[in-house]
């Protein structure tokens, strides 16, 4: 297994003003015996070999309008068409070119745009592989042009999350260490939100210092009316004492507008530790989230299984699920929403299972759609969905489709 951090909040991969303190907690913690499933069908759309041809897609995908899905693996860039066959579009070479592609983003021009965990021209002394990381453009051509290689000071280092575009081709991501703010964060910089225009020129639009700002972001953001809205896994207030990090705070819910952060939420143990999950909004601007820990503890998960909470916009936190491992999975990550207000997401295990796909309804009844009991599938990568409400997502060797 792949783990890029070396301390208390592993990162799951087979891969303003601070309004913390002034927000309603509504605990509503559920256990749950996990209800039976609706009558859905799950398929597995394509296993793959190795390396070479995608393997170990551990992020989200993207979907065409023909249907075609696009993926980022460790070692390449695939397609799937709607037959089910596989074309690897472009291999990695490594520095300086890059390695470790987490997730693509596609234009109208079918061209798309990934970032590399690893690879690049910059030179950083932790992780296991040579470079800073890359974003990286692949035209339809199959040509790859690297937009910016991070150099692992100011404009940040290891870009774990995948990018999003506005509508002027702008991209926009974040990466977990570098930024050169003034906390610690083992002496690599607590991470930075950037933009890439489209003539490939990057801008640091923050850099976090991991005290009430939060510091750490690993999931992909999302832009909403000129702002952006992200997690930290670390950082902000409270004495977080559900976590295994040893950085200060939980971690938190950002909004970003220009170069002005607010902090819309710390987390604080009981209500969720370390989110490594992008924020979901819905049509009335509340915000969706799921914590990697915190909420309830017990013998298999000794800082909290993790939970997902609901974030109103006069800063009322209610927690709509709080895992507890025995009957409904732990450590929850990607969360997507369908248009009926229904919650989609991935947890890491269930007991000894090696993965689940959960939903939480708009009547926040929690189900079960699936366990990869005996698939070796751990579920780290964000699912997405098409009009027809099926569900599509990676883990680990394979990709697979969840029909309703």
């Amino acid at each position: 297994m792949r783990n890029p951090l070396q301390y208390g909040i592993s990162r799951i991969r087979l891969r303003g003003a601070s309004v913390a303190l002034a927000f309603v907690i509504v605990l509503g913690l559920r256990i749950v015996v996990a209800q039976s499933a609706p009558a859905r069908t799950f398929n597995v759309l394509y296993t793959f070999q190795g390396l070479s041809d995608g393997g170990e897609p551990y992020s989200g995908l993207v979907r065409d309008a023909a249907g075609n899905l696009y993926g980022a693996g460790f070692g390449a860039v695939f397609k799937i068409d709607p037959t089910g066959k596989v074309t690897t579009l472009y291999t990695f070479k490594g520095a300086p070119d890059g390695y470790g592609a987490v997730q693509v983003v596609l234009d109208p021009d079918r061209n798309l745009y990934g970032t590399t965990e690893y690879g690049g021209t910059g030179t950083c002394s932790n992780g296991p592989y040579a470079g800073c990381g890359t974003v990286f453009k692949l035209a339809a051509s199959g040509e790859e042009t690297i937009l910016h290689s991070f150099t692992g000071s100011s404009d940040g280092s290891w870009p774990y999350a995948g990018l999003i575009r506005d509508g002027k081709g702008n991209l926009y991501g974040t990466t977990y260490f570098g930024g050169s703010g003034t906390g610690t964060c083992f002496g690599s910089g607590c991470g930075t939100v950037y933009k890439i225009d489209p003539t490939g020129k990057e801008t640091v639009l923050f850099r976090f210092d991991d005290g009430a700002d939060g510091g750490l972001p690993l999931a992909n953001l999302l832009l909403v009316d000129g702002a952006l809205y992200g997690t930290t896994a670390a950082g902000g207030t409270g004495p977080c004492t559900h976590s295994g990090n040893p950085i200060v705070g939980c971690g938190t819910i950002f909004k970003l507008v220009g170069r002005r952060e607010t902090v819309l939420h710390s987390f604080q143990g009981p209500d969720g530790s370390g989110p490594q999950s992008n924020v979901v909004r819905d049509s009335a601007g509340n915000l969706y989230a799921a914590a990697l820990q915190g909420g309830l503890v017990n013998t298999n998960c000794f800082f909290g299984c993790g939970t997902v909470i609901k974030l109103e916009p006069n800063g009322t936190e209610t927690v709509l699920h709080a895992f507890g491992d025995e009957s409904d999975g732990y450590s929850p990550i990607g969360l997507v929403m369908d248009s009926k207000g229904n919650l989609y997401g991935n947890g890491r295990g269930l007991g000894g299972v090696a993965g689940t796909v959960f939903e939480i309804d708009a009547s926040d009844q929690f189900t079960i759609l699936h366990a990869f009991a005996g698939q070796g599938a751990i579920i780290p990568g964000d699912l997405i969905l098409d009009e027809q409400g099926n569900l599509y997502g990676s883990g680990s060797w394979m990709v697979f489709r969840i029909t309703p």
